[in-house]
């Protein structure tokens, strides 16, 4: 008897440079989501303790981010949204001298309120928060990525589109 495939379904969206505000970009609101189904695994120890009993293949990974950002070496990135932590995958190199790639600006503030959310947490010693300290942290982290683009010209930035998710994908 055949075992059914079990699969691991996520909702994706393709951020694409000079597409999107990054003034008013939220990475779960005002943009265009689609459902995927994944082909899943049973999780091993390699996945973490946080993943669920079943992860995405790495091959249906691949296999999906190949059709949509084709001529693009990806790298994942682990990034926050205001639900908590998500998954996004970018132009491995990442840079304009490379392949000419575009400045993604809403992309950039999405990775970069990641590592605000970081730095303000070991700022003010925070190891645990709840729900409401994080939705006012990613708040506070995401203003400020915002405000950076204007004046950081040094802190790396995603050029070429970007493929985020809504939740946790890659373990």
């Amino acid at each position: 008897m055949a075992t059914a495939q079990r699969t691991y379904r996520v909702k994706y969206t393709i951020l694409q440079p000079g597409k999107l505000d990054p003034a008013v970009v939220d990475p779960l609101y005002g943009v265009e989501w689609t459902e995927h189904d994944f082909a899943a695994e049973a999780r091993s120890v390699d996945h973490g303790p946080d993943a669920p009993d079943f992860v995405p293949t790495y091959s249906s990974i691949k296999r999906l981010l190949d059709g949509l950002m084709p001529r693009i070496t990806t790298e994942h990135v682990a990034v926050q949204s205001p639900v908590g932590p998500t998954d996004m995958f970018v132009d491995e190199e990442g840079g304009p001298t490379l392949k000419g790639l575009p400045l993604n600006d809403a992309a950039t503030v999405i990775y970069w309120t990641a590592s605000w959310m970081g730095a303000l947490m070991r700022q003010a010693g925070i190891t645990t928060i709840n729900r409401k300290g994080y939705e006012r942290l990613y708040s506070d982290a995401r203003d400020r990525a915002r405000a950076a683009l204007l004046i950081d010209f040094d802190t790396p930035r995603i050029h070429g589109p970007a493929v985020l998710f809504d939740g946790r994908m890659w373990f």
